[in-house]
């Protein structure tokens, strides 16, 4: 008894000294910092249950026109779909862009784009017929965005695909341009190279390491004219002019719709990582969360916000497949945010987005979308991933 009563006195005076009142303080707000965060914590979980199952993806059923439609979803919002970046995951966050509608939100273009306009929107005694690592053959090759070579002729036609193909293992770029192999509708093999990209059109260095690289692997094929059949390619000028004319077609179309979460009261780093995953969400990089497909391929992404924007939300619409349920689906999960961290979504204006004006966007997605199909370029497709990278 006497030693727990010395042990309090000890205590007492402890505390009666600058350093214990300091201590003491130190503990009392590091609890009340604990406590804080757990409450935080609790209130995500709960608002997370009420708001995930109307921001669950859908799976939108096919329709034999090449679009696709969904049962409708909460009043004032598209629910209608049609069939695309990366931006590739590792791409920035675009720059602003005014689309013409009352609220800035951001088609973002590339530096090389134009402003967006309104969518108009072994031998063988007969020929070989064998084709060897078929992964690599398609049969959706473009001729307005690749430079086709057909492979016949000149002795090729006596030469099995497969001893081709062998003479181009791992031959994939040229520079920034896809190569591929696919057939056409002869069954004949055919060598592309993409003309076109975000980037820019075909340069002289990309098709000087086509034609070379193409040239040496004829050369290893016994009984090809490799010569005579590199001849009587186009030159260049003829490639580059195709490219450019391309291009302009691009950059009308092209464009990521970018919008902002502003909150005077942010949430934590950790808080919002978590509601973000149990959205559906999954972390691609260090802060940027996306909504994946089927072939773990982006629909549409929330990044950590700048210039006073808490969190920027981004649809790359030419590679996402149906990009009118993608928005849809973006918005309902904005909106969940800005319900959750207290926030507004704004333009990067900062103005406040209101519902009439996400309807205005839904259409424009629609029209962007037929426009882009129309085209030749049909988002979500493998092309337009390569193109639109």
């Amino acid at each position: 008894m006497t030693e727990s009563v010395s042990m309090v006195q000890t205590l007492l005076d402890q505390l009666q000294t600058l350093p214990g009142l300091v201590g003491l303080l130190i503990g009392l707000v590091l609890m009340g910092v604990v406590g804080l965060n757990l409450r935080e914590s609790a209130r995500l979980r709960r608002l997370t249950a009420r708001v995930r199952s109307r921001v669950e993806p859908a799976e939108p059923a096919a329709s034999s026109g090449g679009t696709v439609s969904s049962s409708p979803r909460e009043p004032g919002w598209s629910a209608g779909t049609a069939q695309t970046g990366g931006i590739d995951e590792s791409s920035p966050r675009p720059s602003g862009r005014d689309v013409g509608l009352d609220a800035d939100v951001d088609w973002a273009m590339t530096p090389e784009s134009v402003p967006l306009a309104e969518p108009s929107f072994g031998f063988g005694a007969t020929p070989a017929v064998r084709v060897a690592s078929p992964e690599r053959l398609h049969r959706d090759l473009s001729v307005h965005d690749e430079w086709l070579v057909t492979l016949d002729g000149f002795g090729l036609e006596q030469v099995s695909h497969e001893l081709i193909l062998a003479q181009f293992k791992d031959w994939h770029r040229c520079g920034q341009k896809t190569v591929r192999f696919g057939l056409d509708g002869q069954d004949r093999l055919v060598v592309a190279l993409l003309l076109v990209t975000r980037q820019g059109g075909l340069s002289l260095n990309e098709y000087n390491q086509f034609y070379d690289r193409l040239a040496a692997g004829l050369s290893e094929c016994p009984g090809v004219d490799s010569a005579g059949f590199m001849a009587q390619l186009p030159d260049f000028s003829i490639c580059h002019a195709r490219s450019r004319e391309r291009l302009r077609t691009l950059e009308a179309l092209d464009g990521q719709l970018v919008f902002h979460l502003q909150s005077d009261h942010p949430a934590s780093t950790q808080n919002t990582a978590a509601f973000l995953s149990a959205m559906g969400l999954s972390e691609r990089a260090e802060g940027r969360f996306s909504r994946l497909d089927e072939h773990s391929e982006a629909i549409f992404s929330v990044l950590p916000g700048d210039q006073g924007f808490n969190l920027s939300f981004m649809l790359d619409l030419p590679r996402v497949s149906h990009p009118t349920q993608a928005f849809s689906d973006l918005v309902d999960l904005a909106q969940a945010c800005a319900e959750a961290f207290s926030g507004r979504l704004v333009d990067d204006a900062g103005r406040s987005l209101t519902s009439a004006l996400f309807e205005q966007f839904a259409q424009q997605v629609a029209s962007r979308d037929q426009a882009l199909t129309a085209a030749g370029l049909t988002p979500g497709g493998w092309l337009n991933r390569k193109i639109f990278s």
